[in-house]
């Protein structure tokens, strides 16, 4: 690390340097009290894309959880802290031989820091998971959700940001929850609004978060408490949307999102972009028509026959402010708009988005693989395309030589229970099936057996390929689909354009 003195936070990000001690930390200066912010440190300074989205880990423990989040959001910056030292000289040794470049490691006091250093609005997202419950009552003072805490999470997050809270330990979540209350209304300060808490992307199927603990306790048979606090925007409304709105159908009633009086999203807020084009759509109910695409850069799966590379394997692309995205799409001068990806329901930043976009009198289709659910999410139409097996990378695939992603997709490419919950969050739906094989029909039959929601109306097939499908290919999906009431999903845009980027 290079020096990090009069609070500059100067950081070396030589490849492989992923960690700072707090022997390394500038010393606080002697008015401190009086100068609250005389010690602050821009951490955004410490990553080489500073202007990337951010969030915070307190309690990395070996680094499980911050190591399967960055490395599925690469657009997204992490900040974890952990005091144990050995955790924390391991974790970083993860780290550094994943070649990982967007973590940066703190052995220090997270509390202190954030109370100290940290800069206001400044992060996303603070993760804090199974922290020490100190169960006798003389160490309750040493817990880390105390109210003080809580105020300075809102403090460093950014308006509509979140406070997401996972542990085993029941007192402790019991003797949470009055601290939890002076924050928030109605009993409290409107400091958070309680929202339920949904796993990440990088968690397995049946997990909250996917950390060691977790894993190490739910063999033990221990419960589990959770819950996310969304930081308030005094300015913005939360009243529910008035009667006869174009919108109304996919709101959620009571959602908190960073916009201004005048509906802008808060000019800090970035998501992670790889392309953003207007083209006319080309799969789907909305075929043909003439859209605004905004294609994010990261996802949690890895398809064989992923189109989208750059988006996925090797996501590409740079941190983009909201408020510049929806002046893109209002000037583009089409009424629709396709948020897509990459996973776009990975970023929490979307439901900022989404809510800009909305509030500009655009349409809104979201696409995704039906992995991750998000209730704070409001769009017009769902495009919801379930991965097959037909999906799962071969045990040969160049692009992963150790098996790793292999493992890992196909353990997460398919959600029932998200799938269905996403199929109530929008007016109108749709799910896409991409059929390679005859064999992949009775794996569609089996995903809309375990599904509720749907009609055969919503239901596409979709040949899979880079090219238009051949005979056999498409005589098999138009039988189907006779048959059974279904749609079949042509591909537009490879007729109209061939494979390339933005289109």
């Amino acid at each position: 690390m290079s020096q990090a003195a009069g609070g500059t936070g100067a950081f070396d990000t030589a490849p492989g340097i992923v960690a700072v001690t707090r022997d390394q930390l500038p010393p606080l200066p002697d008015d401190i009290l009086t100068s609250p912010d005389s010690a602050r440190i821009d951490v955004r300074s410490w990553f080489p894309a500073p202007a990337a989205p951010l969030e915070i880990e307190i309690g990395c423990g070996k680094g499980t959880f911050i190591l399967n989040e960055a490395r599925d959001r690469p657009g997204t910056n992490f900040l974890g802290f952990e005091w144990e030292y050995e955790f924390f000289a391991y974790a970083c040794d993860r780290i550094r031989r994943a070649g990982i470049t967007n973590v940066r490691m703190v052995h220090a006091d997270a509390v202190e820091f954030l109370r100290w250093r940290c800069p206001s609005a400044v992060a996303q997202v603070v993760h804090l998971y199974f922290s020490d419950p100190w169960p006798k009552t003389r160490h309750h003072k040493r817990r880390v959700v105390q109210e003080p805490f809580l105020r300075e999470c809102r403090r460093v997050l950014v308006a509509g940001g979140e406070l997401r809270i996972v542990t085993d330990h029941s007192e402790y979540w019991e003797w949470m929850q009055p601290r939890i209350d002076r924050v928030t209304a109605p009993s409290g300060d409107p400091l958070f609004e309680r929202r339920p808490f949904t796993p990440p992307a990088s968690a397995g199927t049946g997990e909250l978060v996917g950390t060691n603990f977790e894993r190490k306790y739910r063999r033990e048979g221990r419960p589990f408490h959770s819950v996310v606090l969304r930081a308030v925007d005094p300015s913005a409304s939360t009243a529910a949307p008035s009667p006869g709105s174009a919108h109304q159908p996919g709101d959620q009633a009571g959602t908190v999102v960073a916009l201004d009086a005048a509906g802008a999203p808060d000019p800090a807020a970035h998501v992670p972009v790889s392309e953003v084009f207007l083209s006319l759509q080309g799969e789907g109910k909305l075929t043909g028509v003439p859209s605004f695409f905004i294609r994010l850069s990261g996802c949690n799966l890895r398809c064989a026959w992923c189109d989208t590379p750059y988006a996925s394997w090797q996501p590409e692309g740079k941190p983009v402010a909201i408020a510049e995205l929806v002046r893109q799409a209002k000037a583009s001068g089409a009424s629709h708009v396709v948020l897509t990806g990459g996973e776009p329901m990975i970023f929490p930043q979307l439901s900022l988005l989404a809510a800009g976009l909305r509030n500009a009198g655009l349409h809104i289709t979201i696409e995704t693989a039906g992995t991750v659910d998000r209730d704070d999410v409001a769009c017009d139409l769902m495009s919801i395309s379930p991965k097959l097996a037909n999906s799962t990378p071969g045990a040969d695939d160049p692009r992963d030589p150790t098996g790793t992603w292999r493992t890992r997709h196909d353990q997460r490419r398919m959600n029932p229970g998200a799938i269905e919950a996403l199929l109530r969050r929008a007016p109108d739906r749709q799910l896409k099936f991409v059929v390679s094989r005859p064999a992949d029909l009775a794996e569609i039959d089996e995903v809309l057996a375990r599904v509720r929601g749907w009609s055969r109306d919503d239901i596409l097939l979709m040949p899979e390929g880079t090219a238009p499908p051949g005979p056999d290919l498409k005589d098999l999906l138009v039988r189907e689909c006779l048959a059974r009431g279904w749609r079949y999903c042509t591909r537009l845009h490879l007729d109209l354009f061939g494979h390339r980027r933005g289109t």
